[in-house]
């Protein structure tokens, strides 16, 4: 008769059990499921953004292409000129010390791809170099010297 009850009991604290741990689990898959439904709309919203940008960019050249006057006209070829010259300025500054756009995007992607904001760099500069003290500032950092 003993054995019977504690079966019993057994099986009672089994079946609350699986239904905590149902409760628990139809709780979380709500909050996910409200989550995922909150990302659809915002994915929604700024692809719709997206090609409200794009019409507008598309417009915009279509727009200053009719109103250019002929004196405009006669400087299209020169302005196409420009975007050479600003090439090669991009690279007169990267020989230069600074660096490029193109790096500077790159070390922003990576810097994102590794889960980081990328607003939180204040500045992407080249590395300093330093003297020999150098050596002894890391060696007393890595001695956890302050």
């Amino acid at each position: 008769m003993e054995e019977t009850n504690l079966v019993i009991i057994a099986l009672v604290a089994l079946a609350l059990l699986v239904v905590l741990v149902w409760y628990t689990l139809s709780n979380r898959l709500q909050a996910v499921n409200g989550r995922v439904h909150e990302l659809q709309q915002k994915n929604e919203e700024l692809t719709r953004l997206l090609e409200e940008l794009q019409a507008q960019k598309v417009a915009a050249p279509a727009v200053a292409a009719e109103e250019k006057t002929p004196a405009q006209a006669e400087e299209a070829p020169a302005a196409a000129a420009a975007p050479e010259t600003a090439k090669a300025a991009a690279e007169a500054a990267a020989t230069e010390g600074e660096l490029s756009p193109e790096i500077v995007a790159v070390i922003m992607a990576a810097v994102a791809a590794c889960g980081y904001d990328p607003a939180a760099i204040r500045s992407i500069r080249p590395q300093q170099r330093h003297s020999r003290s150098h050596n002894w500032v890391m060696a007393g950092r890595l001695a956890g010297m302050r």
